[in-house]
């Protein structure tokens, strides 16, 4: 599970906050101190916790919203969805249609090419292409979960992660275009 703080910042947005369920096992992190009742078992900011509901000293999320102790929060945690999560969020009728899906999007985003075009490319310029692409796709996305992050975005809000925030995938290729001609 990514915990990072590119991560954190990737899913601080109000697209991904509006799709969190609250379940139990949900994993948050606080961006600031928590008082629980009485001052009992206080949270601190930069902690990582998990979700239960199987305790009156627990972070809950209930129809009420973000409890920590039985007190309602009304801000100080982003939910970091778990990958199982962000796949479960692609409206593909199967896993397999999903993979495939990720694969095109991750190496149309390396090589500049459309799905489409980048397999004769790929076919044309061979291990080296993929390798450049491979490489190019790890320093873009640090884990698993921010690719599939950046997967969902896309797919179902047209954003694209760039320069720590998310843009419409429209002003990215502008700036692409812009830097490709500098």
């Amino acid at each position: 599970m990514d915990v990072s703080l590119e991560y954190v910042k990737m899913c601080d947005c109000e697209e991904i906050q509006e799709l969190c369920q609250g379940q139990t096992g949900d994993v948050v992190y606080l961006t600031k101190d928590l008082k629980g009742y009485n001052g009992w078992r206080n949270y601190c900011k930069g902690r990582i916790e998990i979700v239960g509901n199987d305790g009156e000293y627990d972070i809950t999320i209930s129809d009420r919203g973000i409890t920590a102790y039985g007190v309602l929060q009304e801000d100080g945690l982003v939910w970091l969805p778990r990958q199982d999560q962000l796949q479960e969020m692609i409206n593909k009728t199967n896993w397999a249609k999903r993979l495939v899906a990720l694969y095109d999007f991750a190496f149309e985003y390396a090589s500049g090419a459309c799905a489409e075009c980048f397999n004769n490319i790929a076919f044309a310029d061979g291990e080296k292409f993929y390798e450049d692409c491979i490489d190019k796709i790890l320093k873009q996305w640090g884990s698993l979960e921010q690719l599939w992050l950046a997967f969902v975005m896309k797919e179902k809000y047209q954003k694209t992660w760039n320069e720590g925030r998310w843009i419409k995938k429209a002003q990215y290729q502008r700036q692409r275009r812009t830097l490709s001609r500098s």
